[in-house]
C-alpha cells in the first residue's frame, strides 16, 4: 500500500513504509468502510535489514539478534493501533488474527532444529470473548487460519481447506511444510519426513524434545504405513486440484 499511502516521507527506504505509520493508516481505512468486513495488513519493519526510524534508535533494547530490535518497533507499531482500534465501533465485534509469513533466525536449540525451524506465532484475539485465552496445546499450521475463522464466525457454506479448525477438537492437528525435496509433517509427537512424497526417510518422537536426535524410522511399519498413505492423499489432493482448478467449492460440488 505504499502507493496508497501517498507519502513517501515515511519510506523505510527499502521494503515500504514504517510499521507505526501504516498500522495508523490501516485502522483509519478499516473505519472509513462497512461493517462486516476482512482486512488484512502484510507489515515489513520486522524483516530484514531490521532497521527502525530515526527517533526510536535508542529507545529499543539490543537482543540477541538483529531481528530483536525490529520486533519490539512493530509489537510498538500494534500497541498503537490497538489502542485507536479500542475506540473503534467495530472493534468489540471483530475477530483478530496476528501470525508470521515465516520464520526467522533463532538463537534458541529448540528453534534451530529441522522441526523448530518452521515454528511461527499464530494468535487469535476476540475483544468480546473472555475465554478465548491461554496457551493452545495443540500443533497448528497457517492454513488452519481458515477454517478456524469461518468455524468461529459459525459459517455454514462448505469450503476446502487444507487444515483444520483449532476449535474442532475431533479433528487431526498437524502442519505440513516443504523444503529441500522433503516433505515433513508435524503432529502432536511426532515429526515425519518424506522424500518426494514417495517413502517416509524419518521419523522422530518430539512430545518431549525438538531436537531431533533418536531416528525411529522403520520400528512401527504399520503405523508408517498409515501416515505416509495418509500425508501422501494430503499432496495428491493438493496437486489434483491446482492442476484441475479446483481449491475452492463449485456450485455442482458439496
Amino acid at each position: 500500500g505504499k502507493t496508497e499511502f501517498n507519502d513517501d516521507t515515511h519510506y523505510d527506504g527499502t521494503w515500504g513504509i514504517w510499521d507505526e505509520e501504516f498500522f495508523e493508516f490501516f485502522g483509519h481505512k478499516i473505519s472509513s468502510g462497512k461493517s462486516p468486513f476482512v482486512g488484512v495488513l502484510f507489515s515489513l519493519s520486522s524483516h530484514h535489514p531490521y532497521k527502525v526510524p530515526d527517533r526510536y534508535h535508542n529507545v529499543f533494547k539490543k537482543g540477541k539478534l538483529e531481528v530483536h530490535t525490529g520486533v519490539q518497533y512493530t509489537d510498538h507499531s500494534l500497541k498503537k493501533f490497538f489502542e485507536f482500534a479500542s475506540r473503534q465501533e467495530w472493534y468489540n465485534n471483530t475477530l483478530f488474527v496476528i501470525t508470521a509469513d515465516h520464520s526467522t533466525t533463532a538463537w534458541s536449540e529448540k528453534y534451530n532444529s529441522q522441526a523448530g525451524a518452521f515454528a511461527i506465532p499464530i494468535l487469535y484475539f476476540d475483544p468480546s470473548n473472555s475465554s478465548l485465552t491461554g496457551e493452545y496445546q495443540q500443533v497448528t499450521q497457517q492454513t488452519d487460519i481458515l477454517p478456524s475463522i469461518l468455524d468461529y464466525i459459525h459459517y455454514p457454506a462448505p469450503f476446502i481447506a487444507f487444515g483444520n479448525s483449532i476449535f474442532d477438537t475431533s479433528a487431526p492437528h498437524f502442519a505440513f511444510n516443504f523444503l529441500n525435496e522433503h516433505y515433513q509433517v508435524i503432529d502432536n509427537s511426532k515429526q515425519m519426513s518424506l522424500s518426494n512424497g514417495d517413502h517416509l526417510t524419518d521419523v522422530y518422537d518430539i512430545s518431549t524434545s525438538w531436537v531431533l536426535s533418536d531416528n525411529k524410522i522403520g520400528r512401527n511399519a504399520g503405523s508408517d504405513s498409515l501416515l505416509l498413505k495418509f500425508h501422501q492423499s494430503l499432496i495428491q489432493q493438493y496437486n489434483y486440484r491446482v492442476i484441475h482448478n479446483k481449491l475452492t467449492v463449485s456450485k455442482n460440488e458439496n
